[in-house]
């Protein structure tokens, strides 16, 4: 008999979470899953295209507060053995209904973020959910961390229980390798990400305006921050030298044109963006942030971590100038680490575990 396994996203718009949980939907082995995905918003608002033979409910509704009675009424009506949740409303609102729903099922949710360090860059009410994940993320059966920082938050800040918190990273979710990396007077960087202040735009737009060689900075991304981006391009005068990018389905033709991969994020959960960089043999230069970077990233070998500004400087020349990258050996690296394959394969086993 086929395990039944229930998923619930906000949303098939452009996210992190979103993006990863598609990918497992649609790649989970159908011959041991039978797969529900239930969507909050309606159905004409996606960027992530979810299979045809994937059973799938967009329940049109405005907020998760809202579809809790519409939620519980199709995980009664699909009997689900597991109930898998991904962003923290919808995690929290997981641990909720493994008290309410009284079939036997497992509730599994994979956290998003580090939040004990994010919440410094939210609003309040957002800082106030913290508050509510400690009780209700200990009745989840398993929680999926994406990184080790991730996990070390869960259990010494949020005081979640160790033996449900499981690593699962992100996996690359498109096979694409950059053989050949562009040559040329002009070096291209390249930042992709929401423009919001945990992102640490403000800092790289300070860091670029000292640089002293020619270059194009394209910056990938919306978000609540652009005006104010834009008002310390003017300020710096960069006018001439940074270019604003809205979101695309596709970042490979951004990608593959670029020398370097900047993230100037102070915390991360497991940045996506730069996977995908490192996937196609692009090198970055990062700060040293909690978060998956840090795996992500090593050191000398396909890309820098720095700790500070005059740092980043100085490694994003290196990096550019006189480090011997080779953008093969990256790229192989990246996907014999975070294949989309293995990490699919680890999803699966934690389904079926007893």
């Amino acid at each position: 008999m086929k395990h039944k396994i229930t998923f619930i996203l906000p949303s098939l718009r452009r996210g992190g979470a979103e993006r990863v949980v598609s990918f497992v939907v649609n790649n989970l082995d159908q011959r041991l899953f039978d797969v529900f995905l239930i969507v909050i918003e309606k159905e004409n608002s996606y960027d992530f295209k979810i299979d045809d033979s994937i059973k799938c409910v967009h329940l049109g509704k405005k907020s998760t507060f809202s579809s809790i009675i519409p939620i519980l009424k199709l995980i009664k009506r699909f009997r689900s053995d597991t109930i898998f949740t991904s962003i923290v409303q919808l995690n929290i609102l997981n641990g909720l209904f493994s008290i309410f729903t009284f079939r036997k099922c497992k509730f599994i949710a994979r956290e998003a973020s580090i939040s004990s360090q994010l919440i410094m860059h939210r609003s309040f009410k957002e800082k106030l959910l913290n508050k509510a994940v400690s009780f209700f993320y200990n009745k989840l059966d398993f929680i999926i961390c994406q990184s080790f920082d991730m996990k070390l938050d869960l259990l010494n800040i949020m005081r979640v229980r160790e033996e449900s918190l499981v690593l699962i990273s992100n996996p690359i979710t498109k096979i694409r390798i950059r053989y050949n990396p562009p040559k040329g007077e002009v070096r291209h960087l390249i930042t992709v990400g929401r423009l919001s202040k945990e992102k640490g735009y403000d800092r790289l737009l300070e860091i670029i305006s000292h640089f002293d060689f020619d270059f194009k900075y394209t910056i990938v991304g919306t978000g609540p921050l652009e005006e104010n981006l834009r008002q310390l391009i003017y300020n710096y005068k960069l006018e001439e030298k940074v270019e604003f990018v809205n979101f695309i389905d596709d970042t490979y033709s951004l990608l593959k044109d670029s020398d370097l991969f900047l993230q100037g994020s102070f915390v991360e959960g497991f940045p996506n963006a730069l996977l995908e960089a490192i996937s196609l043999g692009v090198p970055a230069v990062a700060f040293d942030a909690p978060g998956g970077t840090r795996e992500i990233l090593r050191d000398g070998f396909n890309g820098f971590l720095v700790t500070n500004k005059i740092e980043f400087i100085s490694k994003v020349k290196e990096a550019l100038f006189s480090a011997n990258f080779d953008s093969r050996t990256i790229s192989d690296d990246a996907f014999n680490r975070y294949s989309g394959k293995n990490i699919v394969s680890k999803y699966q086993n934690l389904f079926l575990k007893k």
